[in-house]
């Protein structure tokens, strides 16, 4: 247990150190509050960048991530699964063009079901009969495409939306978002996401 003294000799020492703070800031060579004076200025930025973007401030270079899956059946005996994953750069120009460099892989899997004529089983002894049924067959291949896609396209943005292509992504920051979402009835869906590099 501390004694009357010491609470006195700290609460001594607190004061002094309170008292000589200020001296101490105002006598620094960057002069006082220069490091909170230029937080204030680095989270302004930063605030600008993330819920103010403008095209001006989308152009740059990017990684490119891509992800996405693709179910579908284009007839009653075709049916496929596939799975891709892409990586590159995309560069935003000025001028509205986006040079985009990327290589994918792309993996599917395919049915292809052939419908067959009536396949005699046996004869029915008591009715002398031939009984039959019908029997399927399907073949499965797996279909492995690398794919290199370079080249340019147009870019725009507004209201917080960049749009490249037939692709539109949101503004997070230093990211882009863009979603693959079929429209046609085809079961193709992904994500790509577009990561700023630093400056």
């Amino acid at each position: 247990m501390m004694s009357i003294r010491t609470v006195v000799l700290w609460l001594n020492g607190v004061v002094a150190l309170f008292a000589w703070l200020p001296d101490a800031i105002s006598q620094s060579p960057a002069g006082p509050h220069a490091g909170l004076k230029a937080l204030e200025q680095r989270v302004a930025a930063l605030e600008a960048a993330i819920f103010s973007p403008t095209a001006a401030s989308i152009v740059g270079t990017y990684d490119v991530f891509e992800v996405s899956i693709d179910v579908d059946s284009s007839s009653s005996t075709f049916f496929s699964i596939a799975g891709s994953a892409a990586d590159g750069t995309a560069v935003f120009n000025a001028d509205g063009t986006a040079d985009v460099n990327m290589t994918k892989q792309y993996r599917q899997l395919v049915f292809d079901v052939t419908r067959a004529d009536n396949v005699a089983t046996g004869v029915n002894n008591s009715t002398n009969v031939s009984c039959c049924r019908s029997i399927d067959s399907t073949s499965v291949q797996l279909r492995d495409q690398p794919e290199v896609d370079n080249g340019r396209q147009g870019w725009s943005f507004s209201n917080g939306v960049v749009t490249i292509g037939d692709t539109a992504f949101i503004v997070v920051g230093r990211l882009l978002l863009g979603r693959i979402l079929s429209t046609d009835g085809e079961g193709h869906n992904g994500l790509v996401i577009l990561a700023r590099r630093s400056p």
